[in-house]
């Protein structure tokens, strides 16, 4: 507790032993990330996946904590919760959607096999459409991070979550161009994209795309449905995500449905 290194938070042996002795410890039954940042890209070689395996845990967490996200699924073939964090987002004054709603998904039989998560309002298709596949993704620059690498997710027949906070329009647009020309985009079964906080032109920019067009002009043709401000990422309301999930999106019946129990 409270070691820091630089601007990590211990040096990376002492951050993955702590990880891994999480999962190894046998009256710990869930694994809360304090907050995001960077440097949890850093402890993926150092995790035990043999272990996790053999003790799968609730895990949650989200913005940097997505490459932990992706690794213990594709080492692991594990559901975690993209969710509120305590340092973050349960630190003051807790907002009562995000609280309820996590609580719910974590604590009550079923609450999975409701698909009135927000009722508040309806979603928003860029691409109208239906899709199945397991859900994986959550933060595109902490994505775009690990291509090429063996935690890279594999996205053929995926629904793919996105979202993000302060990247500049122009660094969207690079980060999902290179998803583009590295094929992944085509092998996808549909796209959620979450909130994208504070993605504003730069002052010293005279000209830009809107991150509306960004998004239309990557996924567009694609001929799958894309789902847009989904409540989901660094925003203050916001609902959990159980990432490596089967899910069902449709726009004729307006709707995000998981397809399986993600606690099974």
């Amino acid at each position: 507790m409270n070691k820091s290194h630089k601007y990590l938070a211990g040096t990376d042996l002492e951050r993955s032993d702590d990880f891994n002795k999480a999962f190894s410890t046998p009256d710990i039954n869930a694994i809360f990330c304090l907050r995001g940042g960077y440097g949890s890209g850093r402890l993926l070689e150092s995790i035990d996946y043999n272990t996790i395996k053999k003790y799968p845990k609730i895990f949650v967490g989200y913005s940097d904590i997505t490459s932990l996200h992706l690794s213990l699924h594709r080492k692991c073939n594990m559901v975690t919760f993209s969710g509120p964090m305590p340092a973050v987002d349960f630190q003051s004054e807790i907002d009562p959607i995000t609280e309820s709603y996590f609580w719910d998904l974590m604590l009550k039989k079923n609450f999975w096999k409701k698909q009135s998560f927000n009722n508040e309002r309806r979603l928003s298709f860029l691409v109208e459409g239906n899709a199945e596949g397991v859900m994986v993704g959550g933060n595109l620059t902490t994505l775009v991070s690990l291509i090429g690498t063996k935690y890279f997710p594999n996205l053929k027949n995926k629904i793919l979550f996105l979202e993000d906070i302060g990247e500049a329009p122009y660094r969207l647009d690079r980060m999902l161009n290179q998803l583009k020309l590295c094929g992944l985009l085509k092998k996808l079964s549909g796209i959620i994209l979450g909130g994208f906080t504070d993605c504003v032109k730069p002052k010293s920019m005279n000209e830009s795309f809107t991150v509306k067009e960004i998004f239309e002009h990557y996924f567009s043709e694609l001929g799958i449905p894309v789902i847009v401000d989904f409540p989901h990422g660094h925003l203050k309301q916001m609902v959990t995500l159980a990432m490596g999930t089967a899910i069902r999106i449709s726009s004729k019946g307006n709707s995000f449905s998981y397809l399986e129990d993600p606690f099974e």
